[in-house]
């Protein structure tokens, strides 16, 4: 059975249906294609919210979000790493200095723009548009590759590895990085309307508007694990809103 999901944003509504054999998304009843529903949504609630949010707090969850991803990754000066679902390169700006080359990866051609303007004058910058499902990249390209808050946005997660798994070199690692949504949802629920507005202004007071599937631990290492040998998997402290995995990929 199908289940419809609706956010409001003045007079526009959007609307995701999901059910068993597909993903379908709406706007005022007019259904959209994944890169158009993409932009769409990124321009009303994208990640870099979070990095700017007046909450001191949730800037922090990021910063520290980034800095794990950086630490579970431990790039070498020669590596290069394939940063999937850049947006506007906030991950992306901590691996500067630390590789030989980063490709910057994403669906919305405004977001890779803003990354292009946020990293400007760096060389060792390569930026391309794709669709996470087929990334628009040679085989084994990059040492390291972060999927970083992607895998809950794609209707299709397992094409989502597989590419993932393609681009990445023999021997090299992939990072996973999702939300710990049944927490997150939890907490919202705890704080109510009011403080919702308060301390979350600018986020879904539901699931997010992108979100299409919850993971806990557990369901991310099973699902990773079809794609080759996990070598890490944890909820990531102090605040435990994020869930993060470091895979080598199988061949």
């Amino acid at each position: 059975m199908a289940e419809r999901f609706e956010y409001r944003y003045g007079d526009v509504v959007f609307a995701k249906v999901i059910d068993t054999e597909r993903v379908r998304f709406f706007k005022n009843d007019r259904e959209l294609r994944l890169d158009e529903w993409n932009r769409e949504i990124n321009r009303r609630q994208s990640m870099s919210v979070k990095e700017t949010h007046p909450n001191p707090i949730l800037r922090l969850i990021e910063r520290l979000r980034r800095l794990t991803l950086l630490a579970l990754a431990r790039p070498l000066r020669d590596d290069v790493v394939a940063d999937i679902g850049c947006e506007s390169g906030f991950i992306a700006q901590v691996f500067l200095g630390r590789c030989k080359a980063l490709y910057l990866v994403d669906i919305d051609p405004e977001l890779l723009e803003k990354a292009q303007k946020r990293l400007a004058g760096v060389s060792q910058l390569h930026f391309v548009q794709s669709d996470v499902t087929c990334i628009n990249l040679p085989d084994n390209t990059a040492d390291v590759t972060i999927l970083s808050e992607i895998l809950e946005h794609v209707p299709d997660e397992r094409a989502a590895l597989r590419e993932a798994c393609r681009i990445t070199k023999p021997g090299g690692r992939i990072i996973v990085s999702v939300p710990n949504d049944r927490l997150i949802l939890s907490l919202k629920r705890i704080l109510g309307r009011v403080l919702r507005r308060r301390f979350l202004g600018g986020l879904s007071d539901g699931l997010a508007i992108g979100h299409l599937r919850l993971y806990t631990k557990g369901s991310l290492r099973c699902l990773c694990s079809g794609f080759g040998a996990v070598q890490a998997a944890y909820y990531a402290p102090p605040f435990l809103l994020n869930i993060h995995l470091a895979f080598t990929p199988k061949r």
